[in-house]
């Protein structure tokens, strides 16, 4: 018996070093393997990480939550798709998060997004559009690391009846603006409140003929209202109120407001800002930075205001045009009116 397991004993020895190299090379080839992509998305959507990549109605089941920073919890890739929120919150992990709670790529026009008045919270964007024609409805997008809407250069899309930081919690606001819309044309933000972002309740940064009807952009960081290298926007029945800086900025400064150091020269001309309520800003309700022309600002009521109501860097204004305006403060050029 003894000399038949000493065979045995010795052929197990000669196989274990051949074994032991498998299993470290398996190890070595399976680090080596990138993570599985995101699996499609069913119609009733119970975790984050899916992909939606075919037209039709998607329903969340219930809360989502992630715990990625650089994660998007949901993704359109899909033509016309249509997402429900159905009651429910998507949440993702705070902090430095980059990931958005919904994305929509550039492949996505046609979207319809209906937050319910839910939340989309906690990520790095709340709504990020790199599409167009995409329809955003009851949104709460509050309390995300950089913005809480990102339109990136997408064209024809809309946001309604939704808050990018509310006026009633001072916690609610954006890490740095309530909505961006970087270089989009055609856009539509309408009746949302826009307020205690730690820099900018709106920012509309290159691009051109974006509308904002209805916005409350009040005490934010430094301005209410950016313009910034953008022409032929539109600006109605809005606020600029009790902001760090300027309720309504029309120049390059990312800081500072008119005069401030620009990284960059950017003007912004043909904007018309009307009919708005600026007021208790710490420097001037409206202010336009040297070099920013053709801009038309009218019907306002700029008053209480901290140094000025009312600024315009350019000699006699240029070719700026102010009217009708109601101005608490002696504006320094008689042609601001």
């Amino acid at each position: 018996m003894h000399n038949i397991l000493i065979p045995i004993r010795e052929r197990r020895r000669s196989v274990a070093a051949p074994t032991t190299l498998f299993v470290a090379g398996l190890a070595l080839i399976l680090a080596a393997t990138p993570a599985a992509a995101a699996g499609k998305c069913k119609k009733s959507i119970t975790k984050c990480g899916c992909v939606a990549g075919k037209a039709g109605h998607y329903v969340l089941a219930g809360d989502l939550t992630s715990s990625s920073a650089s994660a998007d919890c949901i993704t359109i890739k899909g033509k016309h798709v249509s997402l429900d929120m159905a009651g429910h919150q998507i949440t993702g992990p705070g902090g430095a998060a980059t990931g958005a709670g919904i994305h929509v790529l550039s492949s996505g026009n046609g979207a319809f997004i209906d937050c319910v008045n839910q939340n989309v919270t906690h990520f790095g964007t709340g709504i990020l559009v790199e599409a167009s024609d995409v329809t955003m409805t009851f949104c709460e997008l509050d309390a995300n690391a950089q913005f809480g809407l990102k339109i990136d250069g997408g064209s024809r899309n809309s946001l309604y009846n939704s808050d990018t930081g509310k006026s009633s919690d001072a916690s609610s606001g954006n890490g740095t603006a309530g909505v961006l819309i970087n270089n989009g044309a055609d856009n539509l933000i309408d009746d949302i409140h826009s307020d205690h972002n730690t820099s900018y309740g709106i920012e509309i940064s290159g691009g051109s003929n974006n509308t904002l009807h209805d916005i409350d952009g009040d005490s934010n960081g430094l301005y209410g209202i950016w313009i910034v290298g953008s022409n032929g926007n539109r600006v109605a029945n809005s606020t600029g109120r009790s902001n760090g800086d300027l309720g309504l900025y029309i120049g390059c400064a990312p800081t500072g407001g008119v005069g401030g150091t620009c990284p960059a020269p950017a003007t912004g001309s043909t904007n018309v800002v009307s009919n708005g309520q600026f007021d208790s800003n710490t420097t001037a309700g409206i202010g336009i930075d040297s070099g920013d022309l053709a801009n038309q600002i009218g019907l306002n009521e700029i008053i209480s205001n901290g140094s000025s109501d009312a600024v315009d860097a350019n000699a006699n204004c240029g070719t700026n045009l102010w009217f009708l305006d109601t101005i608490g403060l002696t504006p320094a050029k008689t042609c601001i009116k």
